[in-house]
């Protein structure tokens, strides 16, 4: 069983001090694990399986700020990072201002996600399993509707990681989360030498939550839906945006809501706060 990464950041940070009193110090470790499994045109495709581990280590000494990462998480490559940052202080340039974050003097700060975002299940079956059930989407898309001619591509895949950030002021916030991803490509014909294709997927936190029969559904009604399309004249008219386009639009938005870009003065939002910038109807909000 692998160690608890919380219990190795307060180790670790427990040896700095002892190494260098005085100095602070604060480690990010993070460990995840991937895998997935993916059919084309009725044959098994792929299957793919991968982890990684990883440590991050900032040390602050009088001002100056050091960091170092590395790839795998145990006792002796943190002790190593703090032995080279530790030769990079010389060379670093004071800064007064340059501070970790504290949890205060009282009571250390100890977070932790919610455990909704963890799911046992995942991992626990050999993805030969899956094969079937993929097999099965396949033979359903293909039923679904006359016009479709193939499934070019159907796959699951799911992933788990954690996450533990803690320094020598006492802030410990840690994390473990895991996901499900089911998707399909469904090849449609229509009148002449006309091809469409579409695709559709669904991602959950928790495995049993995901719809395999809106999955395909969705794929094939995305592939008919666009046969024999045309292009509408200009004009003003009422829209109903698909979701799929829906979240195009919120994505350029969110990277102008992005903390690092506003800050680096980037966005077109810089210095706009408490202004209006769009229209009272639309309501965003970040959960």
């Amino acid at each position: 069983m692998k160690r608890p990464l919380l219990e190795l950041a307060l180790e670790s940070l427990d040896w700095i001090r002892k190494r260098a009193p005085g100095v602070e110090a604060e480690v990010y470790l993070a460990r995840g694990q991937e895998r997935g499994i993916e059919m084309r045109n009725g044959a098994l495709e792929s299957i793919q399986s991968a982890a990684s581990e990883g440590v991050g280590l900032r040390v602050l000494d009088q001002g100056r700020m050091g960091f170092a990462s590395a790839g795998g998480v145990d006792k002796e490559t943190i002790q190593g990072l703090f032995d080279r940052v530790s030769e990079q202080m010389p060379h670093l340039e004071p800064d007064d201002k340059t501070c970790f974050a504290s949890a205060g003097p009282a009571t250390p700060l100890k977070r932790e996600f919610k455990a909704s975002l963890w799911d046992d299940s995942l991992f626990s079956k050999s993805l030969d399993t899956w094969q079937e059930r993929l097999a099965a989407m396949q033979s359903r898309a293909l039923k679904e509707d006359r016009r479709v001619r193939s499934v070019l591509r159907v796959g699951y895949g799911e992933s788990r990681g954690e996450v533990v950030v803690a320094n020598t002021r006492g802030i410990q916030a840690f994390e473990k989360g895991s996901s499900a991803t089911l998707g399909i490509s469904v090849l449609a014909a229509g009148k002449g030498a006309e091809l469409q294709v579409g695709a559709a997927f669904e991602t959950s936190r928790r495995q049993g939550d995901l719809d395999f029969d809106r999955v395909v559904k969705d794929g094939v009604w995305r592939a008919v839906a666009l046969l024999d399309a045309r292009k509408l004249p200009g004009g003003r008219r009422a829209v109903v945006i698909d979701p799929w386009v829906a979240w195009e639009l919120l994505e350029l938005v969110s990277e102008l809501l992005c903390a690092d870009s506003v800050q680096r003065g980037r966005s077109l939002l810089a210095g706009k706060k408490g202004s209006r910038v769009g229209s009272d109807l639309i309501t965003l909000v970040d959960d």
